[in-house]
């Protein structure tokens, strides 16, 4: 297990790598997506409106057979930034107890699946 970053390494962390995949993505034209697995804290807070992401994955925190769940403020905060930059939001099965139980809708795990038309595909080798 690594070292535990301080909330501001936090911060700077993702900037850096939201910047890297807006780079990626204006060079290359590539679908970007991040895994937000856990939601350990609230990304919404640096992950703004502006963010360069075709998709994202969120899920619980895991150890061999147990799950533990992010707070539902912290997934809720991303779901609401998700929904206003219209990015398709993949869930890991990991994460429904948490919205069964605080009403973050089940319906919304499958609705939020990114269409087969955005997903990248493996290159054909010669």
């Amino acid at each position: 297990m690594g070292k535990k970053l301080a909330q501001k390494q936090q911060h700077a962390m993702l900037r850096r790598g939201l910047q890297a995949l807006r780079v990626v993505k204006e060079r290359t034209g590539n679908i970007v997506w991040m895994s937000a697995e856990p939601v350990s804290w609230d990304l919404a807070a640096i992950c703004d409106a502006e963010n360069p992401l075709d998709w994202i994955v969120i899920g619980a925190a895991s150890h061999r057979h147990r799950y533990f769940q992010p707070e539902a403020q912290r997934v809720r905060h991303l779901l609401l930034l998700m929904d206003q930059t219209a990015t398709p939001v993949f869930y890991k099965g990991n994460i429904r107890p948490l919205f069964e139980a605080n009403d973050l809708g089940t319906r919304e795990l499958c609705r939020r699946l990114p269409p087969p038309s955005t997903l990248p595909r493996a290159s054909a080798s010669k």
